[in-house]
């Protein structure tokens, strides 16, 4: 087994410890909001690979973890980035695009969409993409 250090693991484990706190609220109560444990352990599962540098079997738990939790923006876009991990622009693309389509606001959703299609060279996409975003929100 290897060991994953504690400090690195911990490093934007904010919204892990969300997700396992809003499943653990959701088990003992009964409730069903939130993501479900299976989510939340694919989300958490898919970040201690990479984290090791497993980017291809991260890129596949992020996409389970979607699957199982498909409203939240914040799994698609770990999803994304995992597949620019692997150069897999077009895969990548189309998880900025599903957290785009959840969180149309969050410039971190519009940035993880302009990453893949830049480094696919649709240069004319991104350009327009980035127009559409500045215009609506001039502040970003």
């Amino acid at each position: 087994m290897m060991p994953f250090p504690l400090g690195r693991l911990l490093r934007g484990g904010l919204l892990i410890a969300s997700l396992g706190t809003v499943a653990c609220g959701a088990a003992a109560s009964g409730a069903r909001d939130g993501p479900s444990p299976e989510a939340v352990r694919a989300y958490i599962d898919a970040g201690l690979l990479a984290q090791a540098g497993l980017h291809a079997e991260a890129a596949r738990r992020y996409d389970e973890a979607a699957a199982a939790d498909p409203d939240t923006a914040e799994v698609w876009l770990a999803a994304s980035r995992a597949w620019c991990q692997l150069g897999e622009w077009d895969a990548a693309a189309e998880r900025a695009e599903k957290a785009v389509a959840l969180a149309p606001d969050d410039v971190r959703a519009a940035d993880a969409l302009g990453q893949p299609i830049v480094a696919a060279g649709r240069l004319d996409v991104a350009d327009r993409l980035y127009a559409a975003f500045t215009h609506k929100h001039p502040e970003a």
